[in-house]
């Protein structure tokens, strides 16, 4: 049986809607060539929106693929279970967690992530932030990480 594999996504929170079809395609193709079929998502900022949208979109013709929200906060599963629903297969609330100071939640969670990814999708512009420091953490762990902020996005 051949290796399934998972994604994530990171990007800054004022990411440019025109990268929405790179995301699209990007996805597309780690489904298509990369038995990509686990997608793991922050669930807030543009970037996280578009690349929800983009996988949800996909989903219709890939049904096999799962679309997981991966929580920060416990108890916000219970206020977020509208917006999990209609957008997600479902959350995941990471091991350990539950030990980390509601401080420092965020970085757990992030790192779960990059920990967890055998492919990101990003859009980091500059080497600083939460983001960059996802990417650099899923590269470092082996992860292939493909930064659209360093593909030219004219579509035309």
């Amino acid at each position: 049986m051949k290796k399934t594999y998972t994604c994530s996504f990171f990007g800054h929170r004022d990411s440019p809607a025109e990268i929405y079809q790179l995301i699209r395609k990007q996805i597309e193709r780690l489904i298509l060539e990369e038995n990509t079929r686990l997608f793991y998502f922050r669930g807030y900022g543009r970037f996280g929106a578009m690349a929800a949208r983009a996988a949800n979109s996909l989903k219709k013709e890939y049904p096999f693929i799962k679309l997981i929200c991966v929580m920060p906060y416990i108890e916000r599963l219970e206020t977020y279970d509208e917006y999990i629903e209609n957008n997600f297969d479902g959350s995941l609330y990471p091991h350990g967690l539950e030990f980390v100071h509601r401080k420092y939640a965020i970085s757990f969670r992030n790192r779960w992530i990059a920990d967890n990814s055998d492919f990101m999708i990003a859009y980091v512009k500059h080497e600083y932030g939460g983001a960059f420091q996802a990417m650099k953490m899923a590269a470092n762990n082996g992860a292939h990480v493909f930064n659209i902020a360093c593909t030219k996005y004219d579509m035309d």
